[in-house]
């Protein structure tokens, strides 16, 4: 049985779609973050619940983990590699940012809208290097 993204010949079949993948993913990352700082300001002033701001969280992990293993398959660069795994990390560090230190150490917790600037930050970063990039 042949494994689908290990085998030579179909490596090079996969690699533009895993390329335009990771363009789109990268892209909904882009989008999804200024609906992110929407939610919880939308939640955070009463007008509602914190309840979409955490569900678009956690399928901005989901996202990213898609984009971080088109990435890989991609096999651009190392760098791109790195900042697609960067994107990944500074999500999946943003619910431990509010959940863990919230009571501990609250100043901790205050960093989580700067995480969520990171994140657009490097994301429109991976978009400027995709722009460019062959299709």
């Amino acid at each position: 049985m042949k494994a689908i993204a290990t085998t030579p010949e179909s490596a090079p079949v996969l690699q533009p779609l895993c390329l335009s993948t990771h363009r789109v993913m990268n892209m909904l990352i882009l989008l999804l973050v200024p609906v992110q700082f929407y939610a919880a300001g939308f939640g955070i002033f009463r007008a509602g619940s914190m309840v979409p701001h955490a569900l678009i969280g956690y399928l901005l992990v989901l996202v990213a983990l898609v984009s971080l293993i088109s990435a890989a398959i991609a096999r651009r660069s190392l760098g791109d590699l790195g900042r697609a795994f960067g994107v990944f990390a500074l999500i999946i560090i943003q619910p431990l940012l509010i959940h863990l230190p919230r009571y501990t150490l609250p100043e901790l917790s205050a960093l989580h809208p700067v995480n969520g600037l990171a994140i657009a930050v490097l994301a429109f970063v991976i978009h400027q290097r995709l722009r460019t990039a062959p299709r």
